[in-house]
């Protein structure tokens, strides 16, 4: 079997939308360089094929010259569904599957229709795909995946790994790339569950080559294409990492995970009022007077959190909160100032009950990335027993409306995500709820009720913390800003108890980094240490929460 590596160049532009980092140098080494020698230290590859569009070509070219790479010209390599896992992924980067729709990391940069014309040109029975930006490829795991590959070849015509983005490639054989080329499908589609296709989930198959366990429970991008992972890999090279194997490198991201904190976060949630059409009824999140009264926020505050990011090129930033964002008299201004921000995305969260059709034209010009819709039912009753309302049809005939919206005006965003919180008042209706969404808009959402450590009644299915405490991933990743200006120290907070900082008498780095949240972290590897949290006092609502093993 012939199976030779290709890697599609955008010397502007990243697979997730982010400025291209292939000519810049690592110790340096430019990026593509880098990927490029390392990726030649494999020993079953038939050869490297970098595909360059006929105006980069020659620059292409120059960044390679004395490599064994082959540079080719090709007119496909923007895929038909580059924008919507694009949109998709830009939630979920850290890991090798994830964000909105499910889709994987190839999905970001493979046109299946450039890759299977650059197999057909080498006569190759598959493409090994890696990233351009993938500076830590390990050539172990590629040999490895290889062989895999051809043992399984009749099985499974994909190959993946479960591995931090940028650690391992994707193998596709020639005829399943044709077949996607032709379908227009991202090659992720192919691990999506399909609810009138049900099948085992191919990481339990041929499909899926199982890597040593560290590698598997890393968390971090080495896909040096974002302002955080171009510095982690290159912080990974400085401390050796260019000769080290993908367990090593895994171990040292293990490590590192939470220690190692950026001046912003990776996801920041704004409340921008308090206001709610469920506020008193609904009993699956906190609402109304156990809030209390907080905003409209002002739109200086939501302009300190931007200066905060500025310079930052993965941070997501999601409108939300303990109210409707949409009953925001400036919505539209704030959402206008975020999408001209330096934000990698922009998510709405929503009862889907508040505003009109201004509203919803509002949420297309921007537009906003995603559009998260609370909706918590499958039917017209379950929706009145969790938030009080007859409101079920309202809402779906409302994403109806976007979604034609978005058909009519071929737009890929916003993305619209149903919610379901799953709970023991409407846990029957989830299978129902997951199924007819994704027959309808492609994608769902699921996650279990919380008890907002001890604030609200525990209405949860099934308790999944881990029965050993660690310190909370979520105070290093994401942070939430009030309707008031007030940082909290993270989403679990609704009243404001635990506050960390002020947006505007501190910069966000100020806040993020250091001060009252430097020492709750210190205070949470203490607690590690010891697999327990004794500091109640402290930290009321750290001490009673058992949502600290969320990723």
């Amino acid at each position: 079997m012939k199976c030779i590596a290709v890697m599609q160049v955008d010397l502007r532009t990243s697979g997730l939308g982010t400025r291209s980092r292939l000519a810049n140098a690592i110790a340096g080494q430019a990026v593509l360089r880098r990927t490029v020698e390392r990726l030649a230290r494999a020993e079953r590859l038939a050869g490297i094929v970098v595909l360059a569009s006929a105006e980069e070509c020659d620059a292409t070219r120059g960044l390679l010259a004395g490599t064994p790479a082959r540079v080719e010209v090709s007119e496909r390599l923007v895929a038909p569904y580059r924008e919507l896992a694009r949109s998709g992924r830009a939630w979920g980067p850290d890991g090798w599957r994830g964000g909105i729709g499910g889709l994987c990391w190839f999905d970001e940069e493979m046109s299946a229709g450039a890759c299977a014309e650059a197999a057909k040109h080498a006569e190759a029975d598959s493409v090994v795909f890696v990233s351009a930006a993938a500076v830590l490829i390990d050539v172990g795991l590629v040999d490895a995946m290889v062989a895999h590959h051809e043992e399984n070849a009749e099985a499974a015509r994909i190959t993946f790994c479960q591995a931090p983005p940028g650690l391992a490639p994707a193998i596709f054989s020639r005829s399943i790339l044709e077949e996607l080329d032709g379908a227009l499908q991202p090659a992720g589609a192919l691990l999506v569950y399909q609810p009138d296709q049900p099948q085992p989930d191919l990481t339990g198959k041929g499909a899926c080559y199982r890597p040593a366990s560290v590698i598997i429970e890393a968390r971090g991008r080495l896909i040096a294409d974002t302002r955080r992972s171009f510095e982690r890999v290159a912080r990974l090279i400085e401390l050796g990492a260019d000769s080290w194997g993908a367990e090593r490198i895994a171990a040292e991201m293990v490590r590192d995970d939470g220690g190692v904190v950026a001046s912003a976060p990776e996801e920041i949630e704004i409340e921008l009022t308090t206001d709610d059409p469920l506020a008193g009824r609904t009993v699956l999140r906190p609402r109304g007077g156990m809030v209390g009264r907080r905003g409209p926020i002002s739109n200086e505050h939501v302009r300190r959190v931007i200066e905060g990011i500025e310079g930052w090129d993965d941070v997501r930033v999601v409108l939300g909160g303990f109210g409707e964002p949409c009953l925001h008299p400036r919505f539209g201004e704030i959402l206008a100032m975020l999408r001209a921000s330096s934000a990698l995305a922009i998510g709405v969260q929503t009862t889907g009950l508040a505003g009109d059709e201004r509203v919803d034209e509002v949420l297309f010009a921007a537009p906003a990335d995603a559009v998260i819709v609370g909706l918590d039912a499958a039917t017209p009753e379950t929706y009145r027993r969790v938030h009080g309302v007859d409101g079920f049809d309202a809402v779906c005939g409302r994403m109806e409306r976007w979604a034609r919206w978005r058909v009519d005006r071929r737009a890929v965003r916003p993305i619209i995500v149903p919610e379901f919180i799953k709970s023991t008042g409407n846990v029957d209706d989830m299978e129902e709820f997951y199924d007819a969404w994704l027959r309808r808009l492609g994608v769902a959402s699921i996650r279990g009720a919380s008890g907002f450590a001890g604030q609200m009644e525990d209405r949860r299915v099934t308790r999944v913390a881990p029965p050993g405490r660690v310190a909370c991933r979520q105070i290093s990743r994401r942070t939430m800003v009030l309707a008031d200006g007030s940082v909290a120290s993270c989403d679990q907070d609704f009243s404001g108890s635990q506050v960390i900082g002020r947006v505007g008498a501190q910069s966000l780095a100020e806040i993020w980094e250091a001060g009252v949240m430097g020492r709750l972290r210190s205070a949470h590897r203490a607690a590690e240490a010891s697999r327990e949290f004794k500091d109640g006092a402290a930290w009321p609502r750290c001490a009673a929460c058992d949502e600290w093993h969320r990723p």
